[in-house]
C-alpha cells in the first residue's frame, strides 16, 4: 500500500506542476516574469489575477514548483543569448 500511495502523491504533484506552470506561462508577460523574479511578488500578483487557480496548488508545493520554472526559464534565456550571439 505504500508503494501506491508514493506513486499517487508523485502523480499529484506533476499534476500541480503541469497545471503551475501552464498558469506562470498564461501571466508571464502580464506579471512580467523573469529568471530573477522572486515568488513572493509573482504570487502576490498571481494570486490577484487568478486566485482560484493560483490557490487550487497546494501552498507547500508552489514555492518549489515555481523555482523549477525559473531554472528552465533561466537555461532558456540563457540558450537565446547564445544563439543571439553566435548570429552577430
Amino acid at each position: 500500500m505504500r508503494e501506491e500511495e508514493r506513486l499517487q502523491a508523485n502523480l499529484k504533484l506533476m499534476r500541480q506542476k503541469h497545471f503551475f506552470n501552464d498558469l506562470l506561462d498564461e501571466h508571464k508577460s502580464s506579471i512580467g516574469i523573469t529568471s530573477t523574479s522572486k515568488f513572493y511578488q509573482v504570487s502576490k500578483k498571481l494570486a490577484q489575477k487568478d486566485q482560484k487557480r493560483f490557490m487550487a496548488v497546494d501552498e507547500k508545493d508552489r514555492d518549489e514548483i515555481f523555482q523549477d520554472y525559473l531554472d528552465d526559464l533561466l537555461k532558456k534565456e540563457q540558450q537565446y543569448e547564445g544563439e543571439q550571439s553566435k548570429q552577430k
